[in-house]
């Protein structure tokens, strides 16, 4: 079932570059936000039919997607939240912007806020919002991130992208669960 959901959203992301007035075969897009980011992008690579990451730079990778039988590049990039000249370009060159935000969390709105400059140097740049309102807690291995530097920085190759923020049910979602004889997501999802 979530697999059908990606498959919607990455027809969505290519729907978008079809309506686009200079016809291509690649959609540049940025992701910007919470860390919540990376979860959704680990999956949109278990989604694609192709994944590859950039040689010289760590935070840009390749999705190559089967959209009715022809084979569409979707570009992803990952530039973090630091104000640099590296996010400026990625904004610059982006077909679309994905903004990721925790509902449970103000800073991550507020990191968004920060974005407003950034954002409006690119006219009519489409912008999709995304909430995570999932109550879960993250742990983070490395315990180094501040939510500042790029999701992908570290990775060398697929096997290492697996675990690096790992999610589990927060303790109240677990007890709630637990008392009105719910499900945990794992078994939803599974």
């Amino acid at each position: 079932m979530a697999k059908h959901y990606l498959a919607v959203l990455l027809l969505r992301l290519l729907d978008i570059m079809k309506t686009d007035e200079a016809v291509s075969n690649e959609l540049n897009v940025v992701m910007l936000g919470s860390p919540q980011k990376n979860i959704l992008f680990e999956k949109l690579c278990q989604a694609a039919t192709k994944y590859e990451r950039h040689v010289h730079y760590p935070d840009v990778h390749y999705l190559t997607v089967d959209c009715n039988g022809k084979q569409e590049l979707l570009e992803f990039t990952d530039p973090g939240l630091a104000h640099t000249g590296g996010r400026e370009m990625a904004i610059r060159r982006a077909d679309l912007a994905l903004l990721f935000y925790s509902a449970l969390s103000l800073n991550s709105l507020h990191h968004l806020q920060a974005l407003e400059e950034d954002l409006a140097f690119k006219k009519n740049l489409p912008l999709r919002l995304v909430c995570d309102s999932d109550e879960v807690v993250e742990d983070e291995e490395d315990g180094e991130s501040t939510g500042i530097s790029s999701v992908s920085e570290g990775y060398e190759s697929d096997p290492e992208r697996e675990g690096r923020i790992r999610r589990r049910n927060s303790m109240d979602k677990i007890r709630k669960a637990h008392e009105d004889g719910g499900m945990a997501v794992e078994q939803v999802c599974a």
